[in-house]
């Protein structure tokens, strides 16, 4: 689905987002540590969601700071994710995965 993230203001969902049915995928895993196939709904996860978790827990010790990412919700959390690794590696994912992210510079 199309998701619009403004990563310096407020994460919205667009209007085409709300008209199309809902789509299931595994949800497992706890807030903060779950993975961008996970919170843009991949339905064919793999143990790749694993290794990212383990890489948050990694990061949360050397950092010091726990949780890392303490985003509410999915699309604060992608925003999250978006600050750390940039715009490009997340919807270069997204269009892997078969999903659309578009990214709003808007304030």
């Amino acid at each position: 689905g199309n998701v619009v993230l403004s990563c310096t203001g407020k994460a919205q969902i667009c209007n085409i987002c709300l008209t199309r049915k809902a789509q299931f995928a595994p949800r497992a895993g706890t807030p903060g540590f779950r993975p961008p196939e996970v919170l843009l709904k991949y339905p064919l996860q793999t143990t790749a969601v694993d290794m990212w978790s383990a890489g948050v827990i990694m990061l949360c010790i050397l950092s010091g700071c726990y949780p890392f990412f303490r985003s509410p919700d999915d699309i604060s959390a992608l925003c999250e994710i978006i600050t750390v690794f940039g715009t490009t590696a997340i919807t270069t994912l997204a269009k892997k995965i078969g999903r659309n992210v578009v990214c709003s510079e808007k304030r």
